[in-house]
């Protein structure tokens, strides 16, 4: 969820369709409202605490701030623990830039991931999150973690979808045991977008899909967890349904054999 009125409303008509995993940002400002959301669902009695996945992700801070971000996010949840809290870039911002930082300011800093990385695990101990994770990392930056982590990372969010696939990042992670998910599964803006290709539109036309469908599968054969963003119940709904029709071998090396465009985010 992202910075929009209609949030709690939002995540309601998710809880009935049968959505589970509700992913925020300190950086969206949407943590009451998703709170809200998921309140009125247990009182209502369509889901309970233990059938959802809450995700929760902040830029890098000064050590000593991780444990009250957490504390902070939590307290405007309504919930007593995270599923899983994700270090959302590798680069530090200054406090004063713009988010997503403008290019004319001097947006990033070097910091000790370290450092925040031993601060979550103290998170973790205390029963805060359950799991911890990193955000927009390279193979190098997941490396460096390992180097020195009690804990290792539950998750790596990256921008991955079938015209940015990711290929050796995944299968480190893989090789590391980190689960890879997409904060970005349906590509860019036109005509980086997966409504724009004509191969996946070719595929979705084969299958009585739409492209949206066609990625979102995709990501799901290949085993990575989609984050996906909407305000609209029909898209929703379109999002959800994927498991009534499988790729051909003809399908999947289409799909393999994709341009690869220039991400949004380079790390």
């Amino acid at each position: 969820f992202s910075s929009r009125a209609n949030s709690e409303v939002v995540l309601d008509v998710c809880v009935q369709m049968g959505y589970r995993h509700f992913d925020t940002a300190a950086a969206h400002g949407t943590e009451e409202a998703v709170g809200k959301g998921l309140k009125k669902g247990f009182v209502d009695g369509l889901v309970k605490r233990e059938e959802v996945f809450v995700t929760y992700k902040f830029h890098l801070l000064d050590a000593g701030e991780v444990r009250s971000a957490v504390e902070k996010s939590l307290s405007a949840l309504q919930l007593e623990y995270l599923d899983l809290c994700l270090v959302q870039s590798p680069s530090k911002l200054l406090k004063s830039c713009t988010y997503p930082p403008n290019q004319r300011e001097s947006a990033s800093l070097p910091s000790s991931v370290q450092e925040i990385w031993e601060a979550l695990e103290d998170c973790v101990q205390s029963g805060l999150t359950k799991a911890m994770g990193v955000c927009n990392f390279s193979a190098k930056n997941v490396k460096e973690i390992l180097e020195s982590a009690s804990v290792v990372p539950a998750v790596n969010q990256v921008e991955l979808h079938p015209m940015w696939q990711q290929k050796q990042l995944r299968e480190f992670c893989q090789s590391v045991g980190v689960r890879v998910s997409s904060w970005r599964p349906l590509g860019g803006q036109p005509p980086l977008s997966v409504l724009n290709n004509s191969v996946i539109k070719e595929i979705a036309e084969t299958h009585g899909k739409t492209p949206n469908q066609i990625a979102l599968r995709w990501l799901l054969e290949n085993g990575v967890i989609s984050v996906i963003q909407s305000y609209d119940p029909e898209k929703l709904l379109e999002y959800i349904n994927l498991f009534d029709f499988k790729f051909s071998v003809e399908d999947l090396e289409k799909l393999a054999s994709l341009d690869q465009d220039l991400p949004f985010y380079v790390v």
